[in-house]
């Protein structure tokens, strides 16, 4: 027993004179040298992401940040928030496929994790809005298009489905050029839409409730 904590002492009392040999000054550059590592490592990660970019969920091409948009599409951008949603977006959390022509917010998947997550967080309730499938299965579709003034204004088709979809992957597989979604939390329809200029596509919410000024990312959704 004495020799076992002899041996387990024997490292820590090295460590120390080793600790107490070693002069102030240089303890403390070693750690400066480590933090400056660190730095010098994340921005490299981060440079990299900008470089590599994010692939957009529906075609995989590498979407662009706003930074790197012309004016006119950046205009575009802003006016869309400022008109339709009532806000002030942090561009430096848009994205943009210049393929699909769809801009990503902070409530995309895809600016969340950067990895082509093609889901949303609910810009009403923080909720995961998803594909049409089960509220029409479960005959909630009349009750969410009268909580969404903004759907009457819209043809779209997934309003009137009947191909009686089941699971959420029949929704994904439509080809209607105008799918439309609901919200897993609250009466919230959304689709994508244009603005007056028509070069963007935007994921809107349908309803007239007051859009929140920030995701709150509190969960990891396997979805």
């Amino acid at each position: 027993m004495i020799a076992r904590s002899i041996e387990h002492a024997l490292p820590l009392a090295v460590a120390w004179r080793w600790r107490s040999t070693v002069p102030m000054s240089t303890l403390i550059g070693i750690a400066v040298g480590i933090l400056g590592a660190g730095l010098i490592f994340a921005l490299a990660v981060r440079l990299l992401t900008r470089r590599v970019g994010c692939a957009c969920g529906i075609c995989g091409n590498r979407m662009l940040f706003f930074d790197e948009l012309v004016p006119d599409d950046q205009q575009e951008i802003v006016s869309y928030f400022k008109t339709y949603e009532d806000r002030r977006p942090d561009t430096k959390k848009l994205l943009a496929c210049a393929t699909c022509r769809i801009v990503y917010d902070e409530f995309s998947g895809e600016r969340r994790k950067l990895d082509g997550d093609d889901y949303f967080y609910c810009k009403i309730c923080n909720g995961i809005v998803m594909p049409l499938a089960e509220f029409i299965r479960d005959g909630k579709l009349k009750a969410l298009v009268e909580a969404n003034p903004r759907a009457a204004d819209l043809d779209l088709e997934c309003l009137r489905c009947e191909r009686n979809p089941y699971y959420r992957d029949d929704c994904m597989a439509c080809d209607t050029p105008r799918p439309v979604y609901a919200c897993s939390g609250c009466p919230t329809l959304y689709t994508w839409i244009t603005t007056p200029r028509g070069w963007f596509r935007f994921f809107a919410p349908l309803n007239n409730e007051s859009v929140l000024h920030r995701v709150q990312e509190l969960i990891e959704w396997d979805l």
